[in-house]
């Protein structure tokens, strides 16, 4: 066994890289909840609100995701060096675009009364979710950390063709950003902002020693 450093030195830098991902976690959690408790009710859908906040927030969580581990795993196909960060940040997206799709539903019902089936926007989350998945199976049993790479710049790339080409992907007039409502606009960007914290915070989170 070698020793890296005195005994001192463990308080100080050493220290960090374990404890930040633990901070990033948990301050990206609270931040997020305190975002959600303080988004102000809509006059229309009142505190329900809160809700499409936090959907719209999860999408561009897995959006974000998505895009890093893509372009991460370009940069590592490239350079030739495998990394396990981008099958890290995989999961986490395709985690969020799961999510997002599962809270699509009792988000239309809230917002328009019922589920339309024929909505782009759903249609195309759920051929998002379908890529995403198929990929973590496939990286998942073949059980090599360059599959995973190429699995997730596949994605990626798959994932920004289908937002170009899906008529009205996002609000087409940014209903959040263009409401003019400091509050609203701070809020969202809040629980963004915390859930990207929090998977940063998983993401960098330090494997077990065996």
């Amino acid at each position: 066994m070698t020793v890296e450093a005195p005994t001192e030195a463990l308080t100080g830098w050493d220290v960090a890289p374990r404890r930040w991902p633990r901070l990033l976690v948990a301050g990206g959690a609270a931040l997020t909840a305190l975002a959600l408790v303080l988004i102000p009710p809509d006059a229309t859908l009142g505190g329900n609100i809160r809700a499409v906040f936090f959907h719209g927030a999860v999408t561009w969580t897995g959006i974000i995701l998505a895009a890093i581990s893509g372009l991460v795993g370009i940069g590592s196909l490239v350079s030739r060096r495998d990394t396990r960060l981008v099958w890290r940040l995989y999961s986490l997206a395709t985690l969020c675009w799961v999510l997002s799709l599962s809270m699509s539903f009792p988000v239309m019902r809230m917002t328009w009364g019922g589920v339309l089936w024929n909505e782009p926007k759903l249609l195309m989350t759920a051929e998002v979710v379908s890529v995403f998945l198929l990929g973590w199976a496939i990286a998942l049993f073949s059980g090599r950390t360059r599959v995973a790479v190429i699995v997730a710049v596949v994605a990626f790339v798959i994932m920004a063709v289908l937002l170009a080409v899906t008529p009205a992907a996002f609000h087409p007039d940014n209903p959040i950003f263009r409401s003019g409502n400091l509050r609203f606009i701070g809020t969202f960007l809040a629980v963004l902002v915390g859930l990207l914290a929090v998977a940063a915070g998983i993401a960098a989170w330090p494997r077990r020693s065996r």
